[in-house]
């Protein structure tokens, strides 16, 4: 009996140690500057610093209006133009052109909102946008919180020990 209640509270203990959250420190974000149109945004776990493909269903948000991207591309060194960073979308529609942007090298490496250069498709209002937060106007389906989940299993297996160790010593008369 002991054997069995140690291990119910060694396990409800496990439970309930604080559970780490999925947390991107780093949110890269392609958009118009003039419109305010906002392509999409990926959620990095750290600066980038090698060459980065995220395929579409990985983005945290890629706006309905570039429902052929297939991938994006970021390169902090770029082979077309050397000494510049470079972020590529790519589409499934042979019709619709690549969309290639330039910007200045180390742009990945620092927070701010940078235009692209002359290069860049949508030139001279498409702009990469790097934050410690995301664009909160994009609806993001809310994660429930670690501290609740871990309090709830606990309490569920508290509940399932003590109904081990009743049903086996009985239960007193009420």
């Amino acid at each position: 009996m002991r054997k069995r209640l140690a291990t119910t509270l060694v396990l409800s203990m496990l439970c309930s140690l604080p559970a780490q959250r999925a947390k991107a420190d780093v949110y890269y974000a392609v958009e118009n500057t003039r419109s305010g149109f906002l392509y999409f945004i990926y959620d990095s776990p750290s600066f980038i610093t090698t060459t980065t493909t995220v395929p579409a269903s990985q983005l945290l948000f890629l706006n309905p209006a570039g429902k052929t991207t297939t991938s994006v591309v970021f390169l902090p060194d770029s082979t077309l133009y050397p000494g510049k960073s470079e972020v590529d979308a790519f589409n499934s529609t042979p019709t619709i052109a690549e969309e290639l942007r330039f910007y200045p090298a180390d742009t990945f490496l620092h927070y701010g909102l940078t235009l692209g250069d002359e290069n860049s498709f949508g030139y001279p209002v498409s702009a990469l946008n790097v934050t410690n937060f995301p664009d909160f106007n994009v609806p993001i389906l809310p994660v429930p919180e670690p501290s609740a989940l871990a309090l709830c299993i606990t309490g569920l297996t508290a509940l399932v020990g003590f109904g081990l160790v009743g049903r086996r010593y009985g239960r007193p008369n009420a």
